[in-house]
């Protein structure tokens, strides 16, 4: 069949299957699809919103690196995802600890904290087979940070310096206001740069805030809500009216100028409000 044939012939409806590609390519050739060739996972789809996923090279268009990041369910990991060159939206960044949808921060690209390799490709395993630690999927876990810069930084300032620290240090300036504002240009047509720290202090106060604000993005279901102001009524619904009823949600609006909008107060429109 040809790329004309298999498009008129298949059901675009994209909630049963998006054909992709790929996909078409593979009809085209009578290749079977199994279930046995993915993985069921989590999956970062936007921001602070996770989904479900069926995670597969060949359902997937363009899974690119993501296999040497996340490769199966139980991989532990951390990326920074930042927009991507040429993006005319605003700079921005987010950490995740599962596959991101590629909107999930616009056009983003991701540096990983880790990256996972099959033991048997590498080279290394057999002569120093006992100083790998293999994973129950047999994959390794190799570190994403180029340690000739954490030893530059531990030359500088003296040990104590991990690869952690750089790695929540490179998260904290990326949320810099003076750093995004001083460099939007740049960040609009290039990856970011991170300058190097002018000092100690400065390193260990900006590797802080962004250890505590990557616990905060990451545990983000765990954390205690910010406080918000109800104009009347509470989250507690009346009697009778169940918790779904009463939080559904038909319209939101911000209080306040768009420029000036006060974010701790909402007000809620719909079929029940928060009387």
């Amino acid at each position: 069949m040809t790329a004309r044939e298999i498009t008129d012939f298949v059901n675009n409806d994209s909630t049963k299957i998006s054909w992709t590609v790929n996909v078409k390519d593979d009809l085209s050739k009578n290749k079977e699809l199994s279930i046995n060739e993915g993985r069921f996972m989590v999956a970062h789809y936007r921001p602070f919103t996770s989904t479900h996923m069926f995670f597969s090279r060949r359902m997937n268009e363009r899974v690119l690196q993501m296999p040497q990041i996340f490769p199966h369910e139980d991989a532990e990991n951390l990326a920074i995802c930042v927009t991507g060159r040429g993006n005319t939206d605003k700079f921005s960044c987010l950490i995740i600890k599962s596959i991101p949808d590629l909107s999930c921060v616009n056009t983003g690209q991701c540096f990983p904290r880790w990256l996972y390799s099959k033991s048997d490709e590498k080279g290394e395993q057999e002569i120093f087979d006992s100083e790998i630690e293999t994973d129950s999927y047999g994959y390794v876990r190799k570190s994403a940070i180029n340690e000739n810069i954490v030893a530059s930084l531990q030359k500088k300032w003296g040990g104590g310096i991990s690869s952690d620290d750089l790695f929540y240090f490179i998260y904290g300036v990326l949320h810099v206001p003076s750093y995004r504002e001083k460099y939007a240009a740049n960040l609009q047509k290039e990856l970011p740069r991170i300058p190097f720290p002018e000092d100690a202090q400065q390193f260990w106060i900006l590797t802080d805030a962004g250890r505590r604000l990557a616990e905060l993005h990451v545990l983000y279901e765990e954390v205690d809500p910010w406080p918000v102001h109800f104009e009347k009524g509470s989250w507690d619904p009346d009697e009778g009216i169940s918790h779904e009823k009463w939080f559904r949600v038909v319209k939101m609006k911000h209080p306040g100028k768009a420029r000036k909008k006060d974010l701790s107060q909402r007000k809620f429109e719909g079929e029940f409000d928060l009387r």
